[in-house]
């Protein structure tokens, strides 16, 4: 670029190209693949710049009368921020292709870049047409099976995306995703990733989401129970065109045709349970794929539906009968059969008083509709006091029962069935409300200042509480004595009454177990470890260290001696009459090069 058009933009040129641009005059690029910039490091660095001044010049283009960055953006913005009126800037001449090649592979280069903004930027230099996979895995260092699994991040829906970047997702984890439609991807972020909740999967590893995935979103047809006979020649099914296959092994890729079909299929099951077994309740699984006027029809038949607040209970289940042929000998098979005797004496009476509580009314059925299939289940009905009603005649001593009491109008029983179905979803709506306003504090609470001040005494209580989940249960039994499995509830009443010795059982546990999975040798808690156990094991520290030392300094004497033996010099052998003393070189031919024998000391 001249310098009479830099001039015309307000530049000054100093050393080495660099010139000295205004800050007025530049713009971002959109092809920069750094979408965010974190505040509070703007701001550090803007105080640094303050201090030291800009050490790197940003990189700009001509843009008719102003300048477009192509690399160095945080730069630019920290510079506005600390109020500067102008930047250091080298300045190049261009192309569209070559700016966005320029800018997207010195962001890859950043230690800091994000998943997602990586992604990107393989992708949009795949879409330049210039590289294919071998050729930009080459390009940037790493293996083109590590490209291939990042450009496929760029599938993810932003939501889901975001979730990566912020690390409250794995990228193992956001791979399983990408191999699922937008719609699927979508109610997973809506149902199972946005908020904790009944079907929260945030705290899942990769291998127990993908099951959950499989288990909840599975498009193989196999795994659905309805008639599949149009399926057999569908061109939506991906067995179709393979020779040799069955057809049926096939996955669907119409989505909304299999949940509709598994719909019909549910709720024609469902009505034909409830009449046959005379089922009044039903309940639809959370994370259920059904459609939403498929679950109308069943109030339409006259099933009424319960929520997660019930207290559900399992129908005793009969014990194995031993097989003869399995077991060693007949001494084992008797032994296991005497086992199995008592088991199903301990079953039938727990099966018996089950039934009597199903007679007594105690225990209700209701029909559990699962993502495939129908499964009977019971809750328990919760007892409560009868309170007088308004549409109840009290009798007193003094009146006389009314032989034919009034049936309740027909409007009323519609109304008491309205009314439950109001209720169920005022307490949904509550739901909600608490799962949204759980999501967004997280988000607050993420982005906010809170490394400031000192620690409240709910901090430290909550410091407490998340270190307890490390406890072995026999350290448990020592805050919690009364209970076989602690509860949440149950730790947060030890959190709550604190004392000076609970503390020290926690954290030293906390530390004990820590200290056991991430010591080793050569690392640098080592120390720290071996000060920890002496603090409270000495002696036996000591007759530990003792015992390893003895052994240790024995084989020590034995190499200590080989290597004296190795190193001792050997005198050198007379040369015999007639022969003439041969040069080093000339001895040592095969072994070492020339030049490295001429390096040995051989006088």
């Amino acid at each position: 670029m001249s310098t009479n058009k830099l001039n015309s933009k307000k530049s000054k040129e100093t050393n080495n190209g660099v010139v000295s641009v205004e800050l007025s005059k530049i713009t971002t690029s959109s092809f920069n693949p750094r979408k965010t910039f974190a505040e509070k490091e703007l701001q550090e660095l803007a105080d640094s710049i303050l201090q030291v001044g800009v050490l790197q010049p940003v990189l700009v283009r001509s843009k008719g009368d102003t300048f477009e960055i192509v690399c160095g953006e945080r730069r630019f913005r920290a510079c506005v921020l600390a109020q500067l009126k102008t930047i250091p800037a080298i300045v190049r001449e261009l192309s569209d292709d070559e700016a966005l090649e320029v800018s997207i592979t010195e962001n890859l280069q950043r230690i800091d870049i994000k998943p997602i903004e990586e992604a990107a930027g393989f992708l949009a230099l795949l879409e330049t047409k210039k590289y294919d996979y071998a050729a930009l895995s080459k390009r940037i260092g790493k293996s083109e099976a590590y490209v291939r699994n990042r450009v496929k991040l760029n599938d993810l829906i932003p939501e889901i995306a975001e979730m990566i970047d912020r690390e409250e997702i794995n990228i193992g984890i956001g791979l399983i995703i990408t191999t699922y439609p937008e719609d699927i991807q979508r109610d997973v972020f809506d149902n199972h990733l946005k908020s904790m909740g009944y079907s929260w999967w945030g705290n899942l590893s990769t291998t127990e989401f993908k099951k959950s995935m499989e288990n909840t979103y599975s498009l193989l047809l196999e795994s659905y129970y309805f008639d599949k006979s149009d399926c057999v020649y569908c061109p939506h099914n991906t067995n179709t065109y393979i020779l040799f296959s069955t057809n049926l092994q096939g996955k669907c890729t119409n989505r909304a045709c299999l949940v509709e079909k598994n719909s019909k299929y549910l709720v024609n099951e469902s009505v034909r349970l409830a009449n046959e077994q005379n089922i009044q309740y039903v309940r639809v699984e959370y994370t259920n794929n059904i459609v939403e006027s498929f679950i109308g029809s069943l109030e339409n038949e006259g099933l009424t539906f319960i929520n997660n607040n019930v207290h559900y209970v399992t129908h005793p289940e009969a014990p194995e009968e031993p097989n003869l042929g399995i077991l060693a000998d007949e001494e084992d098979y008797q032994a296991a059969l005497d086992e199995f005797k008592a088991e199903y004496e301990e079953y039938e009476l727990e099966k018996a008083n089950f039934d009597a509580l199903v007679a007594s009314g105690d225990y209700v059925k209701y029909l559990q509709i699962k993502r495939n299939r129908i499964t009977v289940g019971y809750f328990e009905v919760e007892q409560q006091e009868e309170q007088p009603d308004q549409d109840i005649q009290v009798i007193t001593e003094s009146q006389e029962p009314q032989e034919n009491p009034k049936p309740a109008p027909a409007a009323a029983v519609n109304n008491s069935a309205q009314i439950r179905k109001l209720k169920q979803q005022d307490e949904r709506n509550r739901e909600i409300m608490i799962e949204n306003i759980i999501g967004d504090a997280k988000d607050l609470i993420r982005k906010a200042d809170t490394y400031s001040g000192e620690l409240s005494d709910l901090e430290i209580k909550m410091m407490y509480y998340f270190m307890m989940p490390s406890m072995t249960r026999d350290r448990e039994r020592q805050l919690i004595p009364d209970k076989d499995f602690a509860t949440p509830t149950d730790k947060m009443k030890v959190i709550e009454n604190l004392t000076v010795e609970k503390m020290a059982l926690i954290v030293r546990e906390y530390i004990r177990v820590n200290f056991n999975q991430q010591t080793y040798r050569g690392s640098v808690i080592t120390d720290s470890f071996l000060a920890f156990v002496s603090q409270h094991c000495p002696e036996q520290l000591a007759e530990i260290s003792q015992k390893y030392t003895d052994v240790y300094e024995k084989r020590k004497t034995r190499i200590d001696e080989q290597l004296k033996e190795l190193t001792t010099p050997v005198s050198e052998p007379s040369t015999p009459d007639g022969m003439t003393e041969q040069a080093p070189s000339e001895i040592l031919p095969d072994i070492l090069p020339v030049d490295d024998v001429q390096m040995l000391d051989v006088a």
